[in-house]
């Protein structure tokens, strides 16, 4: 679940950014980077969509496990 926090505190430091209007794009840029890449994964995860992921090193072993304990309830 610690991973999960670390993706929603990068959500909302990106939210923050965007609303800012003295924002840094570069920091505006990296964070949205982070953000995609992660919640793309860990959604393709929960949906059992591996077509993107197949490849066992681009997964993100902190979000496959992420997202078996959220599909288990555990």
């Amino acid at each position: 679940m610690k991973r999960l926090v670390e993706m929603i505190e990068r959500a909302y430091a990106l939210a923050v950014q965007v609303q800012d209007d003295n924002r840094d794009e570069k920091v505006l840029q990296v964070l949205a980077e982070e953000v995609s890449g992660e919640c793309a994964e860990l959604l393709a995860h929960l949906n059992r969509d591996e077509g993107a992921f197949s490849d066992e090193e681009c997964k993100d072993p902190e979000l496959v496990e992420l997202s078996e304990k959220l599909l288990t309830g555990e």
